[in-house]
């Protein structure tokens, strides 16, 4: 059954100013931090506009991360608060939240430095020297050095080897050396001040009362306190319903009365959404309030024309990038009506998307790549999308991941016409790439290129040499490692560059919370002394160009063309060289996927290319491929797609095999993991597998991967003979 509600503008402003009188309740103030991990639901944009409201830094956490990445963000944005709800819907099934996620983090883990304090004051207080407590201390420290919070087992088990060590130790003492540090972990100081739990799915769950607090409950209170101050500012109200009956400027002054909106600088931090990092750090993006809202709403009209009342679906969740920008905060500031889905957009059915398509007449589709991927490897998900009217849609944008020439024209004929490329990233904010709808200028082609936005001064860069072209005078280049960079030429892969500043960019990385509380003041004042994590921001984004200017590098492959247009080929880490000749394995993805446009039985569903080791190329392309349901690649398919490769991309980017598997590696919010098929090829860590959606397929990976070099090994000797 379709189950939805409708809210309008003037009741969502009033579920907001409740919200921010809750948090007000709870103590929040400016510069405080709030954490929310919830389902894709309105009280979630309730929260999190309050939160705007009152100059609270929010950091939203994806409803489906572990419990570990949960409480490690918590710890490291420093949340006073966390929002939660009883549990979500998800695939026909109920889905617990409080208890597997929020309880589970705060309950289970112990920031790395209270667990090292808790353990160096349990043992002083013990009969033993310093040397002894020293020596267990430091196991400790070196067992759980790499981690942001840990579990209480984790640290017995750092003292379990702290004691090992300490022969000198009798049974009884070491027993009850053990025993004072369990019980002084037990009894860790609480972590949050309240967990603010939304009922949603009405579920039974575990209540703690020292901490739990009902939203609904809190919400109601909320609610008589703005009609007792509306009425103490002379406007005669009893309850909600006379309240919005309100005309509109007196509705407002109501609101105001109770909840006023806290001026704040236009640099001052609005939220810390976190993104992957090559250590375990986590790496928390800092996102300010004026650059970053103007920005959004001027994308959205230059990207999509999009005008006040145009209805926009947009399938993310605010627990990422896509769903904080376009989601909530474009669609808001350019006052368009936004459709929020719970749940699986392809549940039951891919038709389901498209349903909501034609219920709600929808005009600006917004999805990863990804998606549209699920929905083009499966004959019969394209038929359930056939089933609906589509002819609403007046653009489609991809986003998340680099698009090749054969999905977008997959999205042209199956959406709409107007299905274009725009490219951005967690850090950039908002788009930066787009293809300009409507505009006679640009002609849209399914070749897959964008255009940067006119205030985005956009290049391509390519590292040659060391040491040379920095322009500044007695230093080197100035970036890591000493790399010198030049300006592409037309058609040239290398990393795409903003050379310039605009205004919804990341500022920094969240780090220095001393600092940051030191530099908030009574005045509502920018807080130019902090600087976030400054170093690392700086090693991880930023370059320096042939004449010594700034540059902000993303990591991602590209290529610019004469007539100004762009097209991305991948990470600029999934770049393979083979036997001296660089090429992006999304190119080659590309190319394989284009079975699909002009084989109409093709198994092929969805494929990854990595870099697999060879002894004489130094890499070769490698295929995994997602076959169609109950196909299989037939001999006859492989020489097909090798054929298909070497036409489109050479003979040297022609894949080494193909090697099936029933499911890629894949997050929560859609999104493939294509480095952990790369670090199982080369025997690396897999690092955090907690944002996994199935982490059970990479036992299926691993085991075909070394079926594959077992019979390379063999078919390497037969070649000595």
């Amino acid at each position: 059954p379709v189950v939805h509600e409708a809210i309008s503008r003037k009741r969502l402003l009033l579920e907001v100013v409740k919200a921010a009188q809750v948090l007000s309740d709870l103590g929040l103030r400016r510069g405080d931090r709030l954490a929310l991990n919830m389902p894709n639901i309105l009280p979630q944009i309730y929260y999190t506009e309050a939160a705007k409201r009152l100059g609270i830094v929010y950091t939203p956490v994806f409803g489906g991360f572990s419990d570990k990445t949960l409480s490690d963000r918590i710890h490291n944005a420093g949340a006073r608060v966390v929002i939660t709800c009883d549990g979500g819907y998800r695939n026909a099934q109920v889905v617990p939240y409080k208890e597997i996620y929020t309880d589970q983090a705060l309950d289970t883990y112990v920031p790395v430095e209270v667990a090292l304090q808790i353990v160096c004051d349990a043992l002083e207080a013990q009969p033993i020297d310093t040397w002894h407590v020293q020596s267990i201390y430091a196991a400790v420290r070196e067992a759980i050095a790499e981690e942001i919070t840990v579990e209480r087992a984790d640290v017995m088990r750092g003292v379990g080897l702290g004691l090992a060590r300490l022969a000198d130790l009798d049974a009884g003492l070491q027993s009850q050396l053990r025993t004072a540090v369990a019980q002084a972990l037990v009894a860790a100081p609480p972590r949050v001040d309240a967990v603010v739990v939304v009922r949603h799915t009405g579920q039974e769950i575990r209540w703690r009362a020292d901490r739990d607090r009902w939203s609904h409950e809190l919400l109601a209170g909320a609610g008589e306190r703005i009609l007792e101050a509306a009425r103490a500012a002379g406007v005669d109200v009893q309850s909600e319903a006379e309240l919005l009956a309100l005309p509109s400027a007196q509705f407002v002054r109501a609101l105001y009365a109770s909840s006023p909106c806290l001026p704040v600088d236009a640099e001052f931090p609005l939220f810390i959404i976190y993104t992957s990092g090559s250590t375990g750090k986590p790496k928390g993006v800092v996102h300010v309030h004026g650059g970053y809202l103007a920005g959004l709403a001027h994308t959205a009209r230059v990207s999509f024309d999009a005008e006040p009342g145009d209805v926009i679906y947009v399938i993310a969740d605010p627990g990422w990038i896509t769903g904080q920008s376009y989601l909530i905060s474009a669609t808001l500031a350019c006052r368009l009506t936004g459709v929020l889905a719970e749940g699986s957009p392809v549940f039951p059915s891919a038709g389901r998307y498209a349903s909501i398509v034609e219920r709600h007449g929808v005009q600006i589709f917004k999805a990863g790549v990804t998606f549209l991927k699920s929905v083009m490897s499966n004959p019969q998900h394209v038929e359930d999308v056939r089933q609906y009217d589509l002819g609403s849609l007046r653009v489609a944008t991809f986003c998340a991941e680099p698009v090749s020439p054969a999905v977008q024209q997959f999205g042209m004929g199956l959406m709409t016409p107007q299905y274009i490329n725009s490219y951005w990233a967690t850090e950039h904010g908002g788009i930066v790439w787009t293809h300009f709808y409507g505009n006679d200028d640009y002609p849209l082609r399914a070749d897959a290129h964008t255009y940067p936005l006119p205030w985005v001064a956009g290049d391509v860069w390519v590292a040659e040499g060391r040491g040379q072209g920095s322009g500044v005078r007695g230093q080197g280049s100035g970036n890591e490692g000493d790399l010198a960079y030049r300006s592409a030429d037309y058609e040239e892969k290398g990393e795409i560059v903003i050379t310039a500043p605009y205004p919804y960019l990341a500022r920094t990385l969240w780090g220095d919370v001393k600092g940051f509380e030191a530099a908030l003041s009574p005045q509502p004042s920018a807080l130019s002394p902090w600087k976030g994590d400054a170093e690392r921001f700086l090693k991880t984004y930023w370059r320096r160009g042939p004449q010594g200017e700034w540059a902000y590098v993303q990591g991602d492959f590209a290529m610019k063309y004469a007539d100004g247009s762009f097209t991305l080929h991948g990470r600029s880490d999934d770049v393979i060289n083979v036997s001296g000749h660089r090429m992006g394995t999304e190119e080659i993805e590309g190319a394989i996927l284009r079975d699909r446009q002009i084989t109409p039985d093709s198994p092929v569903g969805n494929c990854i290319v990595v870099g697999a080791p060879h002894r004489e190329k130094g890499l070769t392309p490698l295929a995994f491929i997602v076959t169609a349901p109950g196909r299989k690649l037939a001999g006859a398919d492989r020489r097909r797609l090798d054929d298909l490769v070497r036409s489109e991309k050479g003979a040297v980017s022609v894949p080494e095999d193909y090697i099936e598997l029933a499911a890629f590696p894949e997050t929560r919010s859609g999104k493939y993991m294509r480095r952990f098929l790369r670090s199982i090829m080369v025997g690396e860590p897999l690092g955090d597998t907690t944002t996994l959606r199935n982490p059970e397929v990479l036992d299926e990976i691993s085991e075909k991967i070394a079926a594959w070099k077992r019979s390379q090994q063999l078919a390497d000797e037969q070649q000595i003979f």
